[in-house]
C-alpha cells in the first residue's frame, strides 16, 4: 500500500480538502470518488484529476458538478467528486504537487450544471441512453 497526499474535490458538500489517499490497486479510486469506473484528466504538467468516468449519467438529477479553471483561463466542467494527483515522467501516480489551498480559487461549484462563459451560457444535463 502507498499512502499519497491528494486533493479531494466534493461538489455536494462545496468543499475541496487536503486528503490522505491509500492507494492499493485501481480500485483504489472508487472510494473516494463514489464510482466503479474512472477517467483520469491532465490538469497540468504533473498534475492529474481523477474522476467518475459515468459522471455525466450516472446520477441523474441528484448529480453535482465543479468546473476546474485551468492556467489558460478556460475551465473545464465535471461531473460528481474529484481527485487531485501528481504523476511522473513514466505516468505513475504520485502525491498531489498542490496543496486545496493553492487550488480552491480554480474550483468553480455549481449543483446545476449550468456555467457562464465568454462565449455564452451553456447547462450540462445528465442522460440515461441505451444503445441498439
Amino acid at each position: 500500500m502507498k499512502l499519497f497526499t491528494s486533493v479531494l474535490i466534493n461538489p455536494f458538500l462545496n468543499t475541496c480538502i487536503d486528503y490522505n489517499f491509500k492507494y492499493e490497486d485501481y480500485k483504489s479510486f472508487y472510494k473516494p470518488l463514489d464510482c466503479t469506473t474512472f477517467t483520469i484528466a491532465r490538469i497540468g504538467e504533473k498534475t492529474d484529476l481523477f474522476l467518475d468516468d459515468e459522471g455525466l449519467h450516472s446520477k441523474g438529477e441528484s448529480q453535482r458538478y465543479f468546473g476546474y479553471r485551468m492556467p489558460n483561463g478556460t475551465a473545464n466542467i465535471y461531473a460528481g467528486y474529484g481527485l487531485i494527483l501528481g504523476n511522473d515522467e513514466h505516468g505513475e501516480t504520485l502525491s498531489a504537487p498542490v496543496t486545496a489551498d493553492e487550488i480552491r480559487s480554480n474550483i468553480i461549484f455549481n449543483p446545476t450544471g449550468e456555467f457562464a462563459s465568454e462565449e455564452g451560457a451553456y447547462h450540462i444535463e445528465p442522460k440515461t441512453f441505451h444503445l441498439a
